[in-house]
């Protein structure tokens, strides 16, 4: 007698998304009126993947696929989004356990951004304080690994390092009724005094600033940061500045943009 082996499910899952924006006039039932659903197609038939969680969370998208437990079959990663400017990024797991048995794995740590799946398919994700109001500047890196159909967070790890500035602002300094801050030296090569003047953005809990030059007048950077510095060196006879903890912010003549 012969006998071949076969994996527990010969046919892989088809993950797909259905988009009320775009498949609007496929009349699938769905758990919403908006945002996006999270489908399967397994031996055939269509199933809906859904919790109240997942069903909070207005975009939806697949973003990496792979036997993250080492069980023969392929779990599959979707990254969310609540639609808004908040910069929130929440990932989920679905996971097929058996026949018609589909995990939903989620965890309020397994959120941030850049997800990325490293060697011994340890997850990887980049966290940082974002939302209304909100002026921390911490970063974090946490690991986790998906074993016996369980996320488990294995460590997190808090970035320290920073681009070192001579004076600098942070919103978090700035008293929210007086609503500004500024810091004074020679910033465009001249003997006269200039300012960096940062004004508080409540809204994300940042600061928007501007060099008010004797030469050029008032320099603006454009851009909301938790914090702004005066760094050593200098592009076009402008001192150059730094943004939140890496970004450089260099002039051109007019304003500042950032190098990157």
């Amino acid at each position: 007698m012969l006998f071949q082996a076969f994996p527990s499910f010969a046919n892989e899952p088809e993950f797909f998304i259905k988009s009320a924006e775009t498949d609007n006039e496929i009349k699938a039932p769905r758990r919403s009126d908006y945002g996006d659903d999270l489908f399967v197609r397994d031996e055939g038939q269509e199933y809906l993947i859904q919790t109240d969680e997942l069903e909070y969370w207005y975009r939806k998208k697949i973003i990496h696929t792979a036997d993250l437990d080492n069980d023969g079959l392929t779990e599959v990663i979707v990254e969310v989004n609540d639609g808004g400017g908040h910069g929130k990024i929440k990932y989920f797991i679905i996971s097929k356990r058996g026949e018609n048995f589909y995990s939903v794995n989620e965890s309020n740590d397994f959120m941030g951004c850049c997800l990325k799946v490293l060697s011994g398919n340890i997850l990887s994700v980049f966290k940082y304080d974002s939302g209304i109001g909100v002026t921390s500047q911490v970063q974090e890196i946490s690991l986790f690994d998906f074993q016996n159909g369980n996320l488990n967070l294995l460590s997190t790890s808090q970035n320290e390092a920073l681009i070192p500035a001579l004076s600098e602002i942070n919103s978090y300094e700035i008293d929210q009724n007086i609503g500004s801050k500024f810091i004074t030296g020679y910033y465009d090569g001249d003997t006269e005094i200039d300012k960096l003047v940062c004004n508080y953005w409540r809204r994300w809990g940042s600061v928007k600033c501007e060099v008010h030059s004797s030469i050029y007048g008032v320099v603006k950077t454009n851009y909301g940061c938790k914090r702004v510095g005066i760094l050593a060196t200098k592009t076009r006879g402008m001192v150059d500045l730094v943004c939140n903890r890496f970004n450089k912010l260099t002039f051109d003549g007019n304003v500042y943009y950032n190098q990157e």
